[in-house]
């Protein structure tokens, strides 16, 4: 399993420890964590905008540049919510922290012990929930998405098996198929609206006559069957 990693932090000393913490945990769970460390609350932010998102978030509440319970709402409000995590040195701030529905809140230093029974819930809540789809890149390396942020998935003519996913800021080429990933969507809010292409119906703007208009203005071709599943689910 890669889970991409974000620590939103001011303290250089912090993060550097917190590297290790991971470091050690990587080995022992056998897992591949991306790790990207951001010292402010506006670069994380950008890196949103940029199309760059993370499966989870370890955010410190008192920031240089903001406040990192209002820089967590925002990335809310941007993307489905990552597993986002606040620490701090302050336990008064909890309370404060719910407003953004963190999934944890952790307060310093921390320790081994914290991190591998956080790591280890989350990894478990993932397998429960199955709201992740693996991703193999063209180079090998495999991706986990968040299947809520996923607007539509085409085959490419061009490459047999393999097909590109979009959400609303990026692109993904990766191997699979659409009759292979119908099966693995079923039932998760996906429509084949035409032989090539799976919708998720949560990013629908609108349906036109033959097309289908996503929350991002982009538009997709739909059958007859296609468009005639989509009004029946999506309505």
């Amino acid at each position: 399993m890669k889970l991409r990693l974000a620590i939103c932090d001011d303290d250089h000393c912090f993060n550097e420890s917190f590297k290790e913490l991971l470091t050690k945990y990587q080995f022992q769970a056998n897992m591949d964590i991306e790790i990207s460390e951001f010292g402010a609350g506006r670069d994380l932010l950008a890196a949103y905008d940029n199309g760059i998102s993370f499966d989870i978030v370890f955010m410190d509440i008192e920031l240089d540049d903001s406040n990192g319970i209002d820089i967590a709402k925002r990335i809310k409000s941007m993307t489905n919510a990552p597993y986002l995590i606040f620490v701090s040195n302050y336990p008064s701030y909890m309370l404060e922290s719910f407003d953004a529905h963190p999934y944890y809140f952790i307060n310093k230093p921390l320790t081994y012990e914290r991190i591998r029974h956080l790591f280890d819930d989350i990894t478990a809540d993932i397998a429960k929930n199955d709201l992740y789809l693996t991703l193999i890149h063209t180079d090998n390396q495999s991706e986990m998405i968040d299947i809520r942020d996923i607007y539509s998935i085409e085959t490419i003519p061009s490459r047999k098996n393999y097909c590109l996913l979009k959400t609303q800021n990026r692109s993904i080429e990766f191997r699979g198929t659409i009759a292979d990933l119908s099966s693995k969507l079923e039932g998760q809010g996906f429509i084949q609206c035409h032989r090539g292409c799976l919708v998720n119906l949560r990013h629908i703007h609108y349906v036109d006559k033959n097309r289908i208009i996503m929350n991002n203005a982009s538009a997709l071709p739909a059958s007859r069957s296609g468009l005639k599943l989509i009004n029946t689910n999506y309505l």
